[in-house]
């Protein structure tokens, strides 16, 4: 018999299964330390973290929007972070002028 002749298998022609992609591994965050002078209520990206003195917050890495709020001194400050995975980021804020 000629092999030619036999019925090819039923999943012949089709591309085999993609290997499963590996998923990439996930970032570390990266660490906030913040203080304001006078203290202030820290809201992060919309979300508040309490009063100054913060300390260890983990972030994603990338930048993250901090807004400063003294409710005493009717005083308030926006400032832009970058966060850098592994690393602690610190900063010191003035608010009075």
């Amino acid at each position: 018999r000629d092999p030619a002749d036999r019925a090819a298998p039923a999943d012949a022609g089709r591309a085999p299964d993609a290997a499963p992609r590996p998923r990439p591994a996930a970032r570390r965050p990266g660490y906030l330390e913040l203080n304001a002078i006078p203290w202030a209520v820290v809201v992060i990206d919309g979300r508040r973290y309490g009063e100054t003195p913060l300390q260890g917050v983990a972030l994603a890495p990338g930048s993250h929007r901090v807004r400063l709020e003294s409710p005493t001194r009717k005083l308030a400050r926006t400032i832009i972070v970058q966060i850098v995975s592994g690393q602690t980021t610190r900063r010191v804020i003035q608010l009075a002028p």
